[in-house]
This record gives structure tokens, C-alpha cells and sequence, in this order.
């Protein structure tokens, strides 16, 4: 059950997503949490979510978009 009941997987899954893509695609996993009031275990996984989890050097999780949600750069 995830933490904010308000939340289905589907509307919690583009939320990431869009949080991710106003931050250049990647951020930290407990800000993502932080921002969208859940915890780690919440965070849906599987085959094309839209985004993947990697360790960092310093033991700490971010979140990176996959290539077909990458931030496009705006041209002028």
C-alpha cells in the first residue's frame, strides 16, 4: 500500500517522471520520495517504468530517467 493513499500506481508513476524531468533527469531517491510524500519502498518497479535505480559512490540511491523519457533540451 503506498504510503499517501492517494496515489495509484499509474498517476504515481507519471508524478516521478515529471519530477524527475524538471530536474534534469535524475535526482536523488530521497528527494524524489521527500517531494512526493513516500518512502523508497513505494517507488514502482519493472520492466520499461520509465526510469532506473542506481548506487552511487557514496551509498546513496538516485533515480535516472530511461531513454525514452530523457529531457529533451529546448531549442531556440
Amino acid at each position: 500500500m503506498l504510503s499517501q493513499d492517494i496515489w495509484t500506481h499509474e498517476e504515481l508513476q507519471k508524478e516521478i517522471i515529471r519530477v524527475l524531468k524538471e530536474n534534469n533527469g535524475e535526482m536523488k531517491q530521497e528527494e524524489v520520495c521527500d517531494i512526493l510524500g513516500i518512502v523508497p519502498y513505494d517507488i514502482p518497479w519493472g520492466y520499461n517504468i520509465g526510469w532506473a535505480k542506481y548506487l552511487q559512490v557514496n551509498q546513496k540511491y538516485h533515480l535516472i530517467l530511461s531513454g525514452n523519457y530523457k529531457v529533451r533540451k529546448k531549442t531556440p
